[in-house]
């Protein structure tokens, strides 16, 4: 036993680990350099030359010592600027590969010098020779000149000491090129100016409010001049320049810079990793939608008033880039809008052949993308988070309503690329356009250039959609979308509406009322029909719609833009139609009918400040008759260009989005829908006398004739001087075909504005 424990004893002294440290080394440990003095067997004695403090450690300590971290040997006579060179030089991989391949070429040519111990003396062959071998070794087409192998030598000593190893164990990272590291980088300015330039960085510049350099340079000079005063003469502060606090604004990143100057969001935009999202393999898989605000001023075609800027709402296909629906009004961002989006991105785009046969649009393609999505991402606006549109997406149905996060454009760009390609190359270029940035705009007035009308508009988007951007290649998918549209529904044919009956009611928003003999009452009108309150004595209708209160609670769905009529869902039918279609009342009728929910609220709001709240129908429609002819009046004389949208949005210019082959842009019976039929009755009428004038002194005229001619009788000479011109979009009908009531007949003595 006792002969075992020996030889394990012999056995540990073997293995254990000896440095070679010689009394030029030192060794530094807690902060402080400890010098060798000597080797006592496998223990080492080292002097602190400061406290003359002893430290003896074994062979075995010091690996520990060093492995932790905690202790580290020094070589020679090394500095701490070596140091720096050594540490910095640890890892190689984070140098540039041509860097890392001089700095083996020279460790060739130093490793050999050392190898032969020569000493460099300009007239030593030996040192020029030891060169020579090692280019034609190493294929070297420049060999370096001798003080140049020099001060690599002389380099190589002292940052392989400060690394801890001998000259013969020099590396790649001795010879380094480090540029990091050159040149003057002290502090040029004093401590008192670099807190006072971090203090006014910190409270002028770094603010939401996002101050300008100039600001900031002005607020640290002011400053300084401050301080100034108050210390002697010889004491002055100098000035910083806008270098220096440039380069204090620079060292604080420019990710902390962005965050705190335009927040979180901003930040991530300009820096965060960019990841796209992959594309569906299926068209309509996915349906980005978004609203914007076209870059130009549309007029009214009446009056030639510019109405201001037209609220533009789109539907992209992101499987094949290709426009999935459009709505284009004055109407703000609001489930209205988005509704009106999906009714004309799911119905076929029957409208535009129907204006394209009339020789309204001036179109060459077509526009075959339509169906049901499977996916819907929006934005985390108001208008997408509400009830109507989560209600109605099981009823389409749309699987997903995907809110993507607030204010965070990139998660669905390509709805974001699509607007902002529409608004630079087509409405940009127009006569009318706000321009984007202010500063381009100059001394254009956009207000006075206006000359496009609604109509002209709405013709504009769609050729553009369908010849312009279907068809030419587009960056994202590497395709045209029409083409790569063509093919994909070969494969996966989209879902298309079965049922427009069932469908069309359901694009609507949703309200819940009290049900009673009277009717529903919706904001002071009265909604009922006898098929409604046949379901009053239906057993099972009653058990399904009572609520807690035991009275019978229905829920409708009501058309913003048209409160002449709503659909009271019904409870007790799971199969075919399970609305019933309920007009309102027959006294508020011709009120109610292609009125919207907007214009009823503020005619009802008139009423009964004028009332002490007391509301009737009667005086509904004396302030509607009051209003109709305000719009006229106020529309030509508003100044302000946001009076002038009210008046366009009250009058529902563009307050529906056509879709299927219904063509009409304005509900019938709206404010827009009634002043275009008196205009299209006033030109005809107009036209009417002229033509009757016309043909009475061409009477008299042949009359006259044939006296002179003694009796003879010829026909009238010349052509009819009426010209058909198809109506605006807005005063079509639903129907599929253009009747005699769409067509406008004008004089060439008085052409249509």
């Amino acid at each position: 036993m006792n002969a075992l424990s020996t030889i394990v004893a012999e056995t540990e002294a073997v293995v254990s680990p000896r440095y070679d440290i010689t009394v030029d080394d030192r060794l530094r440990y807690k902060a402080g350099d400890w010098l060798m003095e000597r080797r006592r067997g496998s223990t080492l004695d080292f002097l602190n030359p400061r406290t003359n403090e002893l430290l003896s450690v074994t062979d075995a300590e010091l690996g520990n010592l060093i492995c932790t971290g905690a202790a580290s040997i020094l070589r020679g006579e090394t500095n701490e600027k070596d140091e720096e060179y050594a540490s910095a030089a640890a890892d190689l991989a984070m140098f540039p590969q041509p860097d890392v391949e001089d700095a083996e070429r020279g460790v060739a040519y130093t490793k050999e010098i050392f190898a032969r111990r020569l000493s460099y003396r300009p007239s030593h062959e030996d040192f020029a020779a030891a060169i020579a071998r090692v280019a034609a070794h190493i294929a070297d087409p420049s060999p370096p000149q001798p003080y140049l192998v020099k001060r690599w030598v002389k380099r190589a000593k002292r940052r392989a000491a400060a690394a801890g190893r001998k000259e013969e164990d020099i590396t790649a990272a001795d010879l380094i090129a480090q540029h990091g590291f050159k040149g003057n980088r002290d502090p040029r300015i004093c401590f008192e100016v670099s807190k006072i330039i971090s203090e006014e960085i910190e409270r002028v510049y770094l603010t939401l409010e996002r101050r300008s350099f100039d600001t900031l340079a002005s607020s640290i000079r002011t400053r300084v001049r401050l301080v100034n005063r108050q210390r002697q003469p010889k004491d002055q502060l100098d000035a910083p320049g806008n270098k220096a606090i440039q380069t204090a604004i620079r060292k604080l990143g420019r990710d902390y810079v962005l965050e705190r100057r335009y927040g979180s969001d901003q930040k991530y935009q300009a820096l965060g990793p960019v990841t796209r999202r992959e594309r569906p393999e299926a068209p309509l898989d996915d349906v980005e939608a978004d609203h914007t605000k076209s870059d130009l001023f549309v007029m009214d075609g009446m009056t030639g008033a510019p109405m201001g800027r037209a609220i533009v709402a789109f539907g992209v296909d992101r499987c094949t880039g290709a426009p999935w629906g459009v709505h284009v009004g004055f109407d703000p961002p609001s489930a209205h809008t988005i509704l009106q989006l999906l009714r004309n991105g799911m119905f076929p785009k029957g409208y535009v052949e129907i204006y394209k046969a009339a020789g309204i649009w001036d179109i060459k393609g077509s526009w075959n993308v339509c169906g049901r999505p499977r996916r819907l991402s929006v934005d985390r606006a108001p208008e997408n988070l509400g009830h109507d549109i989560k209600a109605l997406a099981p009823s389409l149905p749309i699987k997903v309503v995907d809110a993507k996060a607030g204010r965070k454009g990139r998660l669905k760009g390509g709805v974001e690329s699509f607007l902002g390609t529409l608004n630079r190359t087509l409405l940009a270029e127009q006569r009318g356009t706000t321009f984007s940035n202010i500063l381009k705009r100059e001394d254009y007035d956009p207000k006075k250039n206006a000359v496009i009308t609604f109509e002209e508009l709405l013709a504009k988007i769609h050729a553009w959609i369908i010849d312009v951007f279907m068809a030419r290649k587009h960056h994202g998918i590497q395709d045209v979308p029409r083409r790569l549209w063509n093919e994909k529904i070969l494969k996966y044919p989209p879902a298309q509406v079965e049922n427009a009956r069932e469908l069309i009611p359901l694009f609507g928003r949703i309200e819940t009322r009290i049900l009673r003999r009277d009717g529903i009452r919706f904001k002071d009108l009265f909604y009922q029909s006898s098929e409604l309150n046949a379901y009053l004595t239906d057993p099972e209708f009653c058990r399904l719609s009572k609520n807690a209160s035991g009275k019978i609670e229905v829920t409708f769905r009501y058309d913003p833009s048209d409160l002449g009529a709503i659909q009271v869902y019904l409870p007790h039918i799971k199969h075919g139609e399970n609305h019933v279609r309920v007009k309102v009342e027959p006294r508020s009728r011709a009120y109610a009918t292609g009125l919207s929910v907007w214009a009823h609220d503020s005619i009802k709001a008139v009423v009964k400040a004028r009332n002490d709240g007391e509301v009737n129908i009667a005086e509904l429609e004396e302030a509607k008759a009051k209003l109709a002819a305000d719009l006229d009046r106020d529309m030509p004389e508003s100044t302000k260009i946001r009076g002038r949208q009210m008046i366009a949005r009250i009058r529902q210019i563009g307050g529906i989005a056509p879709f299927g082959d219904c063509i009409r842009t304005t509900p019938v019976g709206s404010f827009e829908d009634v002043r275009q039929r008196q205009m299209d009755e006033e030109g005809q009428a107009t036209a009417g006398t002229a033509a009757a004038h016309s043909a009475g002194k061409r009477k008299r005229n042949n009359s006259s004739r044939r006296k002179n001619a003694g009796g003879g009788s010829r026909p009238a000479c010349g052509r009819s001087r009426n010209v058909k011109v198809p109506s605006s979009p807005g005063a079509s009908t639903g129907s599929s075909k253009l009747n005699d009531d769409d067509i406008d007949y004008y004089s060439e003595e008085a052409p249509r504005p």
